[in-house]
């Protein structure tokens, strides 16, 4: 895909404040009645009226994305003072107290409220949801996947909630633990396709977990009427610079390039030195995954491996295919830098058989399965089996 092509988009949710006791006030419903022709459809009220959700246009970048945020709170702000208010961003109040608070009158929030009750009563806390434009399907499941693991990443990048009802909390992001309360919260469950993704949401709906696939509140998921990955761990931030820091998922102020290489790593031998070290202190299977260019650097490989020992070698090669790479890498190194998966895969199943490796190494080929296919006589995990029979192939013994 074409990071050129991805789209941005920000909502924030900010606290209204009494500016002389510093409290939350109950006033949004108005704030926005009064200038409905203005804010239209980018501000809207939330669960408690105490909170005004902002909705970023669609940017193209994150520098468009950096001004719309200055842009919306600077509206925001200033009609927040007009009507002797004013707006703060963090992810839940000092000290302002749940009891207090008084619900927004929607259909949707009554709907929350009477079906969550006492857990939906204490969702007193102000988040920042981020999303990301990406067209096809599943493509979204598959970054979903990929981005389970930078959850606690993201969230450190943005923690503005360390106190609740006047007390420090200990954490850093005390929202969070409230959030914790509704179901379907935090880490995603990990999906093989967005097939597979839809099956588990008409489940939950036919057993009435659900009514709708929004009532998902994931800390990651696609959502549920726009073609985005929706990141939803995010504390509300305080400054401008750190709602695009946590955009972008790096430290304020750091250029989004990945290193060319691992440090550890200088060339074959030291490749082949890394993986002992890896598996001597796991206890676990280790290997490689990469893109295959120029095969001269497995005949390297493999000799290496018959001169310091089969113990050397690597337990499997993840063999994946060169036509897209990581979007933190510089942009010459992003698409089309390898073979297609159809001819790297034989290369390096002939070049193992080559040196007589073959049996020592396990090859794996990472992808997609996009039609029906009949297997026989292969071994597959449960997760390759699902791939298979929702593509509508089968899978003979």
């Amino acid at each position: 895909m074409d990071i050129k092509k991805l789209t941005v988009g920000i909502e924030e949710e900010y606290q209204v404040i009494n500016p002389e006791t510093g409290e939350l006030t109950s006033y949004i419903a108005e704030f926005l009645e009064r200038d409905a022709v203005l804010f239209k459809d980018s501000m809207v009220p939330e669960f408690l009226q105490s909170q005004l959700e902002v909705t970023s246009k669609v940017c193209k970048n994150i520098k468009q994305a950096r001004k719309e945020v200055i842009r919306l709170r600077k509206i925001a702000s200033k009609f927040a003072q007009e009507t002797n208010c004013n707006i703060i961003a963090a992810g839940t109040h000092p000290y302002s107290r749940w009891e207090d608070q008084v619900r927004t009158d929607k259909e949707r929030y009554r709907g929350l409220y009477d079906s969550m009750q006492f857990v939906a009563k204490r969702l007193l806390i102000f988040g920042m949801h981020i999303h990301i434009g990406i067209p096809d399907r599943d493509l979204r499941i598959d970054v979903m996947n990929q981005m389970r693991y930078f959850v606690p990443h993201i969230l450190s990048l943005s923690t503005s909630s360390p106190f609740w009802q006047g007390e420090d909390t200990g954490f850093k992001s005390y929202r969070g633990i409230v959030f914790e309360d509704l179901p379907r919260t935090g880490i995603p469950e990990k999906f093989s396709s967005a097939k597979s993704y839809d099956k588990f949401v008409n489940q939950l709906m036919e057993t009435k977990c659900i009514d709708n696939p929004s009532k998902i509140w994931w800390d990651i998921r696609p959502h549920s009427k726009f073609p985005t990955v929706e990141f939803r761990m995010c504390d509300s931030t305080t400054k401008v610079d750190e709602v695009i820091a946590s955009s972008r998922g790096i430290p304020i102020g750091e250029d989004s390039i990945s290193p060319g290489r691992h440090p550890e790593i200088e060339n074959v031998e030291s490749l082949l030195n890394f993986i002992t070290y890896v598996r001597d202190i796991s206890g676990k299977p280790t290997g490689i995954k990469c893109v295959i260019g120029q095969s001269e650097w497995l005949d390297d490989m493999c000799h290496q491996i018959l001169k310091k020992g089969l113990k050397y070698a690597p337990d499997f090669i993840t063999v994946d295919s060169g036509d897209g790479g990581s979007g933190a890498a510089p942009m010459s190194l992003i698409d089309h830098m390898g073979l297609p998966i159809k001819r790297s895969l034989p290369l390096v199943v002939d070049k193992l058989t080559e040196f007589n490796l073959r049996s020592r190494v396990k090859v794996i080929a990472s992808g997609s399965i996009e039609k029906a296919v009949k297997l026989k006589g292969i071994k597959l995990t449960k997760g390759a089996k699902e791939a298979v029979t929702m593509a509508g192939g089968k899978i003979l013994d």
